[in-house]
């Protein structure tokens, strides 16, 4: 969970467990290294449209119209994004439409065992940099971009409810209901999830396997996405004949 609310955010027992035993941390990216400065700039080269290109126009008018209603009940105005390409506003959208109901970046796992391994002078690895994560975005069609809103617009319309069972479903290591929660929207959207969730997980799969091969014990840290379906991490690992079992407190 890459955001939780502070009522939620105490991990789970598994987890503390799992992080004392573990020599090195491992998420999607290095948390720890990642500088703002390179992201951001990042961000506005590949983000930006052309001159003479407008988000506006991108979205069309039926699309233009939901988005600005969507941010105005956030309190924020679209046309200050004008310049930026669908993704981007749909990454911001996300970020402040869940941040609106109490559900904190600060507060999500990646920073949370950030903060221990920094204290603890535990190694923080990633699977991926934050250019590789980016630019997976920048790299969807315009259509598969447009889509990428709708679907969090979409996201955002029975957020709260579906949110609580999601968080309630993770905490409880559910993982049939973090499947059927997780998968039912992307699913919509294949060309969407092939790059940004499947092959993603299949890139990962490498490094996995060292970290497997090697003498530390390794705590491998990513979204709930990237562990359910046929094409998630624990099923590609046991199509290579990897055995898994819960991680639960004693």
């Amino acid at each position: 969970m890459h955001l939780l609310r502070a009522g939620d955010a105490a991990l789970p027992e598994a987890f503390d467990r799992a992080y004392a035993e573990a020599e090195r941390l491992v998420m999607e990216i290095d948390v720890d290294d990642v500088d703002p400065a390179a992201a951001a700039a990042f961000t506005r080269t590949h983000a930006s449209f052309a001159p003479g290109t407008s988000l506006r126009e991108a979205l069309g008018g039926r699309r233009w119209r939901r988005a600005r209603a969507a941010f105005q009940r956030l309190g924020l105005r679209i046309e200050a994004l004008d310049g930026l390409e669908p993704w981007a506003v749909a990454l911001l959208y996300s970020v402040s439409s869940m941040a609106d109901l109490g559900f904190e970046p600060g507060l999500g796992v990646e920073e949370q065992l950030k903060a221990r391994a920094v204290a603890d002078r535990k190694p923080i690895e990633g699977l991926e940099t934050v250019e590789d994560q980016l630019g997976l975005f920048d790299a969807l069609a315009p259509a598969d971009q447009a889509r990428f809103l709708d679907l969090a617009l979409d996201d955002a319309a029975g957020a709260a409810r579906e949110l609580d069972v999601l968080t309630r479903a993770w905490r409880e290591g559910d993982a049939r209901a973090l499947s059927r929660l997780l998968l039912r929207e992307y699913r919509r959207f294949p060309s969407l999830y092939e790059p940004l969730v499947h092959g993603r997980n299949r890139s990962w799969i490498p490094r996995i396997e060292q970290l497997l091969a090697g003498g530390d014990d390794a705590l491998v840290v990513v979204g709930a996405l990237h562990l359910v379906g046929e094409q998630g991490l624990v099923a590609l690992l046991r199509e290579r004949g990897l055995a898994f079992e819960p991680y639960r407190p004693h």
